[in-house]
């Protein structure tokens, strides 16, 4: 998925963890809660402070009094900062009223009309739902199954796939992740049925991944059928997906039968799949849980890629994609982790193989062969998707046309083709590529007042191909190319701004700013400076400095005063560029200006220093 949607909100989550007693914004619970769930950023809270013993007192009392109603207005708590003080809560007065509890989270008899203010499990509001599922599962109630399932079922159909915007999505719809685990905790055949038909669930991404998270807490030969339907369609959140996953099942167990020289089958396949969506993972939106890898197996994988001898297209990218990482990662396989990772030989063995499946021509044609089939493929299927994103990783030159026309032609992986053209990186694309563009998004209507943070897009799939785009053609030197980055610049989205002054700048500094329109573009960055997004402000001072701009003094110099700590000090070492470039009297005017500005005498020395030691 784009960066920018998890960044807010992880903002935001980081928002709730601090002052814990807010709810969740309104209109986004849905994503949010699923990004708290699932980087496991949990709040928490003393349990002298008021809040803790007004809870305990109304929930203690709505047992005694047998009262659902009163227990599920006292439910309306951020289900992750309050779940272990719950359970606290439940532990005083289990052992004497378990079945008073029971009876109060689980009500009988109630009207069909009371059930959403009544029900603890049916509630109209997502907290008590999620809350009354976690306290079920704590209690080991499995005569709560059928109700969970209920629950689990009727919040499915309230989440839609509109982007956010449904009222009912965001009432309900946070609950399904609770619920689901709820049911993997209360194992029986009646839970996983009900999880199992949820692993290829059309109109919301995430319910895939809770159905895979809560599905992965059986034994793999329970599952594995499920967990195959789940991975043979990509979507948005498969690195989740995958983690979630690998933490009971890692990829190595689905490769174990599989013999040398036998084809790729469906079991492996999730495990491969599994690997590489590990691979995404740690590269982005699990980046600071790196160190987790060995535990969720992916090393030990290539162990097992090396003896296959796959030449699978799957197999394929994922023994080349993990022969990068582990380079990359080298450093967490020393000392006592080196058991965890694979030994030489493997790795030796591995990358012989690679080079020999890269040497082979006719792996190479029989890729293009498969890639000509695109028309035959209706649906995102995982393994297709591989065969695109290989040919842009090896650059393989006779795949331009192709790989042009599947992003021309092809709405399920016109992403993926897109991607292995900015891989690839050949210029003579640049044109089909900036036609696209024109063609999915109207460029006029996204004029208006810039934002300052992400926005939640009416057409997500065509916003997210746009900014792939966009970052694409910064490698494609061309003037149309550049053409549209100057009206790219004037988004409204920041994410879409951010990605044309990075692609703009690239493509000045790969013509060495001898191309059409580059004053213009130029005179766009200096006024990026004064974006009201702070990325964007940030990608402008970048690229400022790099370009040599003489323009951007006095902008940059109102940057060094910025709250931001990152941007202060990219336009500081921005100055110092120009500085350095023939601009340091121009420099150091600015500076010593805004030295004197600054009413904070600290950061004010920091200016002083700086000048004393870059740029005099």
């Amino acid at each position: 998925m784009t960066m920018p949607l998890i960044a807010k909100w992880i903002r935001k989550a980081t928002n709730l963890l601090v002052e814990p007693d807010k709810s969740a914004p309104p209109g986004d619970d849905f994503g949010l809660e699923h990004v708290l769930f699932y980087h496991g950023l949990v709040g928490s809270s003393p349990e002298s402070s008021r809040a803790f013993k007004d809870v305990r007192a109304d929930f203690i009392s709505s047992v005694n009094r047998n009262n659902s109603q009163n227990l599920c207005i006292c439910l309306k708590l951020p289900p992750l900062h309050w779940e272990d003080k719950l359970k606290k809560i439940v532990d005083e007065i289990k052992e004497k009223q378990f079945d008073a509890l029971i009876h109060v989270l689980l009500p009988k008899n109630l009207e069909e009309a009371e059930r959403a203010s009544h029900d603890p499990l049916l509630h109209s509001d997502w907290q008590v739902r999620a809350n009354a599922a976690n306290l079920l599962a704590y209690l080991g109630a499995h005569q709560a199954i059928d109700r969970l399932a209920e629950a689990l079922h009727d919040t499915a159909g309230s989440i839609t796939n509109d982007g956010g915007g449904s009222q009912a999505r965001e009432a309900t719809g946070p609950a399904f992740c609770h619920l689901a685990q709820a049911l993997s905790q209360l194992r029986t055949e009646v839970s996983r049925k009900a999880l199992a038909g949820y692993t290829e669930f059309v109109g919301e991404d995430w319910i895939r991944v809770d159905a895979v998270s809560a599905l992965s807490h059986w034994p793999l030969d329970e599952v594995s059928t499920a967990l195959a339907a789940a991975f043979k369609v990509h979507h948005r959140f498969f690195d989740y997906q995958s983690v979630a996953a690998a933490k009971h099942h890692k990829p190595a167990h689905f490769l174990k039968a599989l013999k040398e020289g036998e084809p790729v089958d469906e079991k492996a396949a999730v495990g491969l799949e599994i690997a590489i969506g590990l691979v995404e993972a740690f590269n982005s939106t699990f980046a600071g849980q790196v160190h987790t890898a060995a535990e969720l197996g992916l090393p030990q994988t290539l162990s097992h890629l090396a003896q296959l001898k796959s030449n699978d297209a799957l197999a394929i990218r994922a023994l080349r994609l993990l022969l990068d990482w582990l380079d990359e990662n080298a450093a967490l396989g020393r000392g006592s982790a080196q058991a965890d990772w694979p030994s030489p030989e493997k790795l030796t063995a591995a990358r012989k193989h690679w080079q020999d499946w890269l040497q082979d021509e006719t792996h190479k044609k029989q890729l293009l062969h498969d890639l000509e089939g695109f028309k035959s493929h209706n649906q995102r299927h995982s393994a297709f998707r591989h065969k695109i994103l290989l040919a842009g990783e090896i650059k393989l030159a006779q795949a331009q046309a192709i790989l042009i026309k599947i992003a021309e032609e092809s709405t399920e992986f016109r992403l993926e083709a897109i991607e292995a053209l900015y891989l690839a990186g050949d210029s003579e694309a640049a044109q089909a590529l900036t036609n696209l563009a024109r063609k999915l998004v109207n460029l006029d209507s996204r004029k208006l007042p810039k934002s300052a943070v992400p926005l939640s897009e009416k057409d997500p799939v065509n916003a997210e191909i746009y900014w792939q785009i966009l970052r694409t053609l910064g490698k494609m030197p061309t003037a149309e190319a550049l053409a549209l980055m100057l009206e790219a610049m004037e988004d409204v989205a920041p994410d879409k701004r951010e990605a044309a002054i990075d692609s703009a700048a690239n493509i000045l500094q790969r013509t060495d700013s001898q191309i059409a329109r580059a004053g213009e573009v130029k005179q766009a960055l200096v006024e990026a400076l004064a974006d009201p997004s702070a990325s964007v402000k940030l990608a402008a001072a970048r690229s400022c400095g790099s370009l040599g701009i003489a323009a951007a003094v006095p902008g940059l110099a109102k940057l060094v005063l910025a709250g931001e700590t990152s941007l202060s000090r990219q336009a500081l070492e921005s100055l110092a560029e120009l500085a350095a470039a023939g601009e340091k009297e121009a420099v150091l005017t600015a500076l010593n200006e805004a030295a004197k500005l600054e009413r904070n005498s600290q950061k004010s020395k920091r200016i002083v220093d700086f000048i004393d030691n870059r740029i005099k």
